[in-house]
């Protein structure tokens, strides 16, 4: 048995436009400033807390809660609808299954934004064994958590992490699991190769090669 976690945010969906319609909602309901999507493509794949603290440094810790849980309201609401599946994302997976892999998606997402993004995107959650957001572990990414969770679950430890971002890649090294990165994010080959992954790809149908 062979199992790939997959990170979620720009790796396998697009989700840059339904996250930044419904975070600005959440933010425009205290008086404060919308983000722009190129905004939030930087932004997205890091821990929830340390993202709304960018969208709202100057808010109390309440209205910070607040601008999470609207969020999670809006993008369920509706603006899921804006994900969009990234290349290659549904041949891979279509792949994996057949070569009998175990799924995973771990996320900084949690579960129900998961599942809600994945249905945007037109992805089927029986591509997937398992689902690890991050109200599912009591540390996300960077930590490895969400990786160690999975391991746990299936009784052996993860073969490989895929991500686009240097969280997926720190969590991946701590875990001490393969890590595949993908340049379909916000972060460059070159940012990427400092943090060392073990391959990376340009996107993910180049899988078939390492898998």
């Amino acid at each position: 048995m062979k199992i790939v976690c997959f990170d979620l945010d720009n790796t396998l969906v697009d989700s840059v436009k339904a996250h930044t319609k419904a975070y600005n909602r959440a933010l425009n309901s205290f008086g404060l400033e919308s983000k722009t999507e190129k905004y939030m493509f930087g932004k997205l794949g890091r821990p929830k807390e340390e993202l709304i603290k960018l969208l709202a440094p100057k808010s109390s810790k309440k209205v910070k809660d607040e601008i999470k849980k609207l969020h999670d309201r809006y993008l369920a609401g509706g603006y899921f609808k804006y994900a969009k599946k990234l290349k290659s994302s549904l041949e891979i997976l279509k792949y994996l299954k057949k070569k009998k892999y175990k799924i995973a998606i771990t996320s900084n997402c949690s579960r129900n934004n998961i599942y809600v993004l994945l249905n945007g995107a037109g992805i089927s959650k029986r591509y997937f064994d398992l689902l690890i957001g991050n109200n599912d572990v009591k540390r996300s990414k960077p930590y490895p958590d969400e990786i160690l969770k999975v391991g746990k679950f299936f009784k052996k430890k993860p073969d490989f992490v895929v991500g686009d971002s240097i969280y997926d890649i720190t969590a991946g090294k701590k875990a001490k699991v393969k890590i595949i990165a993908v340049t379909t994010g916000y972060y460059k080959e070159k940012e990427l190769k400092r943090y060392k992954p073990d391959y990376i790809v340009k996107n993910l149908n180049e899988l078939k090669r390492i898998l």
